[in-house]
């Protein structure tokens, strides 16, 4: 099954738009593409838009197929964007859509459970705060990647809202750029159930990793069972010895250092 990777940008001050909704681009560079833009399509499946973002994008990468003049033209990766099946999560877009796309039914949660079962891949969702708050609410995302800039918006749109779930996350990879800016991706921790003790327990001995035994030869084995079996009967004698009456404490140590003599 896929995973939902939610993919934002944010501002040191944690705005992912400035005021108006007015999106900022990151600083850019050869690095941040591959890191960012190819590493995130070099696993995609499909890709999850907000209405803004799908149109931004469509206008910007579908010109790379009728003009070769195009800034997008020029992008190695153009022609998997173009070819990437994709959907629009929107309440004013009706109709085909265009660039592949298609509309997201009403009922988000089923929507990505549909992607998730069908992606061959990763389903990236790239978009704004609002589908952003929208996945994170419904507890869909598997993954989280965080490209925070060195730039400081003072108001605009915040990456992170109330009402969210709460969540514990392990961090998989923190990379510093050249342009400043770093990237963080998170991923969810699989949680412990809350059951009895018992069952607490298996399920931490099935996710410890274990060591194979070593080979060794059957007297060696042999010999350390022998001698495990002495060590645990000296201590089981001590433990009787110790349990027993006083007079009867006297009377083994009496015996035990007292030689036995062989009949002749």
């Amino acid at each position: 099954m896929a995973d939902l990777v939610l993919t934002i940008c944010s501002s040191l001050d944690g705005y992912c738009e400035k005021p108006g909704g007015v999106f900022s681009p990151p600083p850019w560079s050869d690095e941040v593409e591959a890191a960012w833009s190819a590493a995130a399509l070099a696993r995609a499946g499909h890709l999850l838009y907000g209405r803004a973002n799908f149109i931004f994008n469509r206008d910007f990468w579908s010109a790379a197929e009728t003009d070769p003049t195009s800034p997008a033209a020029g992008i190695s990766y153009a022609a998997k964007m173009n070819a990437l099946p994709k959907t629009v999560v929107t309440r004013t877009l009706t109709g085909d859509p265009g660039w592949h796309g298609r509309i997201a039914g009403p009922d988000l949660a089923a929507e990505v459970a549909r992607l998730k079962r069908e992606t061959t891949g990763d389903v990236f969702a790239f978009g704004s705060a609002t589908l952003a708050q929208s996945l994170w609410s419904l507890d869909l995302v598997d993954e989280f990647w965080l490209m925070v800039t060195p730039e400081i918006f003072g108001d605009g749109a915040p990456v992170f809202r109330p009402g969210r779930p709460a969540a514990t996350m392990r961090l998989v990879e923190c990379r510093r750029l050249d342009v400043g800016s770093v990237i963080l991706r998170y991923r969810r921790c699989m949680p412990i159930p809350s059951q009895p003790i018992a069952t607490r327990c298996w399920w931490r001995w099935r996710r410890t990793p274990r060591r194979l035994p070593s080979m060794r030869s059957t007297t060696a084995m042999r010999s350390e069972i022998e001698a495990r079996r002495t060590v645990l009967s000296s201590m089981a004698c001590v433990m009787r010895t110790r349990a027993a009456p006083s007079g009867w404490r006297r009377y083994a140590a009496t015996r035990a250092l007292t030689p036995t003599l062989s009949s002749t």
